[in-house]
């Protein structure tokens, strides 16, 4: 537990590393999500909200490497945005990711 200093009072600070609801696991991207990942972002129909074509797997995974990056300890990155996959908690399977920021692009 960090402490910090804020004013004259002092506060806790608990760092999480995940977010778990009785159906989902929210947490930072690992190299693991690679396949799960790849099928997701070859999906045309996900990949009509986000700009550009459908990747290749070495194009999926430079953006995999580039999420997990962004945001490895659950923080905002420079550009104020967090970057988390979804995990189906029975199945222990990535089915999705969440960000939470201001977006790169205008969606359409």
């Amino acid at each position: 537990m960090e402490r910090t200093s804020r004013g004259s009072r002092m506060f806790s600070m608990n760092i999480i590393n995940y977010i778990k609801t009785p159906r989902l696991l929210i947490r930072p991207f690992a190299e693991s999500d690679g396949d799960e990942f790849f099928e997701m972002m070859k999906s045309p129909e996900v990949c009509r909200y986000i700009p550009g074509e459908v990747p290749t797997r070495a194009q999926s995974d430079e953006k995999l490497a580039k999420l997990m990056a962004s945001s490895p300890d659950m923080a905002l990155n420079e550009a104020g945005r967090l970057n988390l996959a979804v995990e189906l908690a029975s199945e222990s399977k990535m089915i999705g990711w969440v960000g939470m920021g201001p977006l790169p692009f205008r969606p359409e």
